[in-house]
């Protein structure tokens, strides 16, 4: 499984202080990690290393398999952020335009934020009310920057393009080939989509390769997520689009698979947006 964020033997200096000596770690899809240490032992920097903020020398940060440095800006923006402690946001701006600010990076040229879609997911019936910064407490400001976050990175791609990668020449590691908004392709890469959010698959070259969307791993087509308003079609074999629209009752997992090759799988996370439904004390 190709993990979200790495970090390889990373070392960074401050000045003439060496601050990091050879950080090495990796975060699966779905993994959290705490970072835990004393006063001024190299939290924030690894943290800012992490985010490309401060430069690691030697050692590389990978992000979806890719080094930063091969990232675009804007592709590296929607796909990664960071939130400090010190980030808090004026007082006089409103909690929901605080979070908002996260979306900036999936904005086109000239376009507006969209608009928050967190609204239609709260609970219904209830009062949630969303104030100023200067009316929450520190804790509620921290929870804030999270959903920022959030913002920040999911929905980071609205387009993947996938085909059949058999340049080994022996199916049993044949893989699925696959470009995220146009970036350069990876193998069986772990996609995440947003639920109320669409997506285009363009899928090509698949005539003897089967794509499937399935509920479990394994060989495409065993237990298949069915076609519908979320999904237009399932289990192509010729080249086809199909468009994902996923409802807040998806499951958090799902996985794309050839019906064929059990090499050729990869995992869907799915990002329940739900963002301030239950609003700050």
């Amino acid at each position: 499984m190709t993990a979200v964020l790495e970090a390889r033997e990373v070392h960074v200096s401050r000045g003439r202080v060496a601050v990091l000596h050879g950080v090495s770690l990796s975060l699966a899809p779905g993994e959290a990690l705490a970072l835990i240490g004393p006063n001024a032992a190299g939290k924030s920097t690894l943290l800012r290393a992490l985010a490309g903020l401060l430069r690691a020398a030697p050692g590389v940060v990978l992000v979806g398999a890719r080094p930063l440095q091969a990232w675009p800006r804007d592709a590296l923006a929607r796909a990664l952020a960071l939130v400090m402690a010190e980030d808090e946001g004026p007082g006089t701006l409103a909690v929901e335009d605080r979070v908002a600010l996260g979306r900036y990076p999936h904005r086109g040229p000239f376009r507006p934020i969209e608009p928050w879609r967190c609204k239609r997911e709260l609970t219904p019936g209830r009062d949630v009310r969303i104030p100023s910064m200067s009316a929450i407490n520190k804790a509620a400001r921290a929870c804030v920057g999270v959903a920022a976050l959030a913002c920040a990175t999911t929905s980071a791609a609205n387009t993947f393009t996938i085909s059949p990668n058999l340049n080994s020449g022996n199916p049993a590691t044949y893989k699925w080939y696959v470009s995220i908004d146009g970036a350069t392709a990876t193998n069986n890469p772990t996609l995440t989509v947003l639920t109320g959010q669409s997506y285009e698959i363009h899928v090509s070259g698949v005539a003897f390769h089967p794509f499937w969307i399935d509920t479990t791993a394994g060989i495409g087509g065993t237990n298949p997520f069915p076609k519908g308003a979320q999904l237009s079609d399932n289990g192509v074999t010729v080249n086809s689009t199909i468009t994902m629209t996923l409802a807040a009752d998806a499951p958090n997992t799902l996985y794309y698979a050839c019906g064929f090759h059990s090499s050729m799988n990869g995992m869907i996370t799915v990002v329940h947006d739900l963002i301030l439904r239950d609003g700050f004390d």
